[in-house]
């Protein structure tokens, strides 16, 4: 079979199409239904349609339980033929298998005469498709804007590549916008589970974000979802299709030697490298989704340098010089754009920016003392901490009201404020303004990490041990239910046997996470709401592993956790 004759029921609307949320990607039979009517359900109120395809119709209700709007796709399964109503539950399959917050999520489905209802989550954002439709004539996305999309929707292809699932049309018009800067993929209706590699002599998808393998009818597998998302990438970039033809013909002759729209000057050359790697014509040659989200985003980011902020920013901590209440796209902090900034960190309406030099300045809210400026003046753009200027700092980290910073020779700095001992700085100090100095006991040596938790304070030396101080709240520092809290660092014991060497923490209200040598994830504090990972919700009085991870190795890269088979 030629390349092109597999295309013969495909056309292209142009080289940069005007795409809308549809139902299916595959073209309609002859004698198929058109657009169905939506159907009154009972405890739903209908809104309005979002939707329409080939083989039914995508209707937004309002549950009338909770309120909650959710999406029901409706298919008319009496007038499809056996192709199209196994396409049909298939995505019914797929869908209920998915349970990641970057994937719409499956509520439910039913059949009610021969209409097969889908129950969803609503995204009330429109598309990625239509927001860069709306976007075509104006200055190219910022590339952080670009990374946090990227980020997500590889994250969301890594789960379901790890759950055997292929999407098969990923395109921009199935990425959904959710929320404040959420992404979620859908349209599951030709996804395929793999129990091997799929030999497609049917062309499914859409042709802009076709793989070579795909176009030359060959067996193709995870990696034909990573060339999708490159597709996407570059569209997002460049503000049109990343291989754009006037016909088929030079559309399929570009795709099989990848050659791809040049991203604008404007964006880096680590995201240049690695849209190449995605769009290796060899599938092997690609990166797959985990590697993506493992390494080669985090390394985009490190090399960037420059900092961009987003999200609330109604104290001034975007350190844009003004009060905005939220702001949806990144936008580079202007005041310290000559500066190499390598890290952040972020509290309750406070942030704080450490440059490659180890310099911090800080800007927000200062009701807390917690930009360490030594007065408690709020400041919209960011300040240098002074104190600081000739004490290289080379990590920062803040809690809720208080900051920790460490130099390279293990001294700890601590400012703001905590009723609880969180500061580390003995029992009658509660407030400082400035950083000043952690006198560390003398069993605590070489401290290799600092971690500033919701009022709590966690170190971590060289030799894998764990102090802490600050508030106790459900145990979660393992001090025990009698000790609320606590102004002097502590060893936290996870096993007083073994002594197990801690790589990493995170701290939430009630409840803490520990990652020790070996991958395990060992949990302590409140378990009132499932929170410790036990499979019940009964009380735990001692540290607990995760049993259900037991069987992958649970690992930290540039500050995210991954976990992956210990086979």
């Amino acid at each position: 079979m030629s390349v092109m004759s597999r295309f013969q029921n495909l056309t292209l609307l142009g080289p940069n199409p005007s795409e809308r949320h549809t139902l299916a990607s595959v073209p309609p039979r002859e004698g198929t239904a058109g657009p169905q009517h939506a159907l009154d359900l009972t405890g739903y109120r209908k809104v309005r349609s979002v939707g329409q395809g080939s083989f039914g119709v995508a209707v937004l209700y309002e549950r009338q339980s909770d309120g909650q709007q959710v999406v029901m796709k409706q298919i008319a399964l009496g007038n499809l033929a056996k192709p199209e109503r196994e396409m049909a539950m298939n995505e019914v399959e797929v869908f209920s298998k998915l349970h990641h917050p970057n994937i719409i999520a499956y509520l439910g489905s039913s059949v009610r005469g021969d209409v097969l209802l889908i129950e969803m989550e609503y995204a009330d954002g429109g598309t990625l498709a239509q927001m860069l439709a709306e976007r075509s004539q104006s200055e190219p996305l910022p590339e952080r804007f670009v990374l946090n999309i990227f980020e997500q929707l590889a994250s969301a292809l890594s789960y379901m590549h790890s759950q055997n699932i292929l999407h098969r049309d990923l395109k921009t018009a199935n990425v959904f916008l959710h929320g404040k800067g959420t992404v979620k993929v859908g349209d599951f209706g030709i996804s395929k589970i793999m129990n091997s590699n799929v030999h497609a002599q049917t062309v499914l998808g859409t042709p802009y974000y076709f793989s070579p393998e795909m176009c030359e009818g060959k067996e193709y597998d995870e990696k034909s979802d990573v060339w999708a998302l490159g597709c996407i990438i570059g569209e997002m970039c460049c503000l049109k299709k990343a291989f754009t033809a006037s016909n088929l013909s030079e559309l399929v002759g570009k795709i099989m030697t990848a050659e791809y729209v040049p991203l604008p000057a404007c964006y880096s050359d680590s995201l240049r490298h690695v849209l190449g790697l995605m769009f290796q014509i060899d599938p092997i040659a690609r990166p797959s989704a985990s590697e993506l989200l493992q390494y080669w985003i985090p390394l985009i980011y490190k090399n960037l340098g420059s900092a961009e902020a987003w999200g609330e920013g109604d104290k001034g901590q975007l350190g844009h010089d003004a009060l905005e209440t939220w702001h949806h796209i990144p936008m580079r902090i202007d005041a310290i754009r000559s500066r190499r900034i390598v890290s952040a960190a972020v509290g309750d309406g406070f942030s704080i920016f450490r440059t490659a030099s180890g310099l911090l300045l800080a800007c927000g809210d200062n009701s807390n003392g917690c930009l360490g400026q030594g007065n408690r003046a709020s400041l919209l753009v960011p300040k240098q901490i002074a104190k600081l200027e000739h004490i290289p700092i080379v990590q920062v980290s803040s809690g809720t009201t208080h900051v920790l910073a460490l130099t390279e020779g293990g001294i700890v700095y601590s400012w703001g404020c905590s009723d609880d001992g969180a500061l580390a700085l003995g029992k009658r100090i509660h407030v400082a303004l400035e950083p000043e100095r952690v006198i560390l006991p003398q069993l605590v040596q070489n401290v290799r990490e600092v971690y500033a938790g919701p009022d709590c304070t966690i170190l971590i030396t060289t030799q894998g041990d764990c102090y802490c101080c600050g508030s106790n709240a459900g145990n979660r520092l393992g001090m025990g239910r009698k000790v609320a809290s606590t102004a002097t660092l502590r060893m936290v014991h996870l096993d007083a046997a073994k002594r197990p060497k801690i790589v990493a923490v995170s701290v939430a209200d009630t409840h803490a996470a520990f990652l020790i040598e070996g991958g395990f994830l060992v949990m302590l504090g409140d378990n009132s709401g499932g929170q410790r990972g036990a499979g019940h919700k009964f009380e735990l009085a001692q540290p607990s592993i995760v049993r259900q991870l037991q069987s992958r190795y649970v690992v930290v890269s540039e500050g995210r956790e991954y976990w992956e088979n210990r086979d």
